[in-house]
């Protein structure tokens, strides 16, 4: 008998474009949705010009809640978000079970953390063995390739 093979980790700019494109998806329906409410509401209110706080307040909002739910459905849901599919990339538990909502939300927190130093915790990527960011490290998560 062989042992199994090592799963074959994916690199950096692997990770990077799948995060491109995915980031580029959550912006398309944020912006398409801001539009439409937008003037959903110039049609029922004419001759309002100004947008207040409190409607930045909600629209930020909302932007948060629905990218936080992208991200955390698609990794428990399917393993993957749509630019990690279109890379070939899947993200796993380090034994290869899938993601629990509880780790996902926890790798959702390695991220902003990450985004949070400037992307200090992207390049924890070059020097760990199994190509970990932050937010792997914290989730106790690992991104592999051609699943």
């Amino acid at each position: 008998m062989t042992a199994p093979a090592a799963p074959a980790y994916a690199g950096i700019v692997t990770r990077a474009l799948g995060l491109i494109v995915d980031l580029a998806i959550v912006n398309s329906v944020l912006l398409a949705t801001t539009v439409t409410v937008g003037a959903l509401v110039a049609a029922v209110v004419p001759g309002r010009q100004s947008v207040g706080t409190p409607e930045i307040l909600l629209t930020t909002a909302a932007s948060v809640v629905f990218s936080a739910c992208y991200f955390v459905g698609f990794w428990v849901l399917a393993g993957q978000t749509p630019g990690m599919r279109l890379m070939g990339i899947a993200v796993t538990c380090e034994r290869g079970e899938p993601l629990t909502l509880g780790r996902a939300v926890r790798r959702l927190v390695g991220f902003v953390l990450t985004v949070l130093t400037l992307g200090i915790g992207f390049l924890l990527v070059l020097l760990d063995d199994r190509r970990r960011a932050l937010q792997d490290v914290i989730a106790g998560t690992v991104v592999v390739r051609g699943r």
